[in-house]
């Protein structure tokens, strides 16, 4: 939804600075130019950037991948004590013999 919200704005936004440089040099003013062109890209990308963060909402996406992982998860810290496996966080004084 939010990327329909975002080509209306940008298209809107394009054509007021259009409309600008067209009546500032009208000899000079040619829409179908590179400058143009990025400058729509620009605006698009950052009204799309900005509607998803109007539109979307964390709350909803933990909710959809709670629901996808069957509801509840549930871990057993016994089993997590059980992990032989040394975990290095590199704030541990240098031993050669590793």
């Amino acid at each position: 939804m939010y990327y329909i919200w975002s080509l209306i704005i940008s298209i809107m936004l394009f054509a007021a600075i259009q409309y600008n440089e067209y009546y500032k040099d009208p000899r000079k003013y040619s829409m179908w130019s590179l400058t143009s062109l990025s400058t729509f890209l620009i605006i698009y990308i950052i009204s799309t950037i900005a509607f998803y963060m109007i539109f979307s909402t964390p709350i909803d996406d933990v909710q959809e991948n709670k629901k996808s992982l069957g509801g509840s998860i549930n871990i057993d810290p016994v089993l997590l004590r059980r992990i032989p496996d040394q975990i290095y966080t590199g704030f541990s004084p240098y031993n050669s013999q590793i």
